[in-house]
């Protein structure tokens, strides 16, 4: 006897294809492909977006911080002081009622905020430094071409 009649493999004509889960498991193995390709790409800006606005939420508390150390006070923190006296008490704590901040503020880029002293009712500035081109969104005209218009001055008569 030989070892393939006791196996009892079906006729050639009556094989079918793969079955259908196979072709669901490959069809579904292309949408996810496809979903990792190009949705990163249409989400991706949404995180700088999202940096911004956070970075704009923290400079509005840290204005508020500013307004209530200068009503404890009746003075804005010195530049040498900066930020961080709303933290810490300053050297001379005279009516500091803090901390007023629960942390020293660090903007979403992981960088300290950039504060400076204006002469005037203007007040005290609160930026945060811009982003670096490794976090900046990506633009849809090359650099090169921003640059040119930034630089071209026309003919002189």
């Amino acid at each position: 006897m030989s070892s393939t009649a006791l196996l009892h493999y079906a006729p050639a004509t009556a094989r079918r294809g793969a079955p259908w889960w196979l072709w669901m498991l490959a069809a579904l193995t292309c949408v996810a492909g496809f979903y990792i390709m190009f949705v990163p790409y249409k989400v991706g800006g949404r995180t700088t977006l999202a940096r911004v606005a956070a970075a704009r939420a923290d400079v509005r508390q840290i204005r508020l911080a500013l307004d209530a150390f200068n009503a404890d006070t009746a003075r804005y923190p010195t530049a040498a002081e900066g930020v961080g006296v709303l933290v810490n008490p300053p050297a001379n704590p005279n009516n500091w009622h803090g901390p007023y901040l629960r942390r020293p503020p660090v903007d979403p880029w992981a960088r300290p905020y950039v504060y400076s002293v204006r002469a005037g009712p203007a007040g005290p500035r609160v930026v945060s430094p811009a982003p670096t081109a490794s976090s900046a969104p990506p633009t849809t005209s090359p650099p090169v071409m921003r640059r040119r218009r930034r630089f071209i001055q026309p003919p002189a008569p």
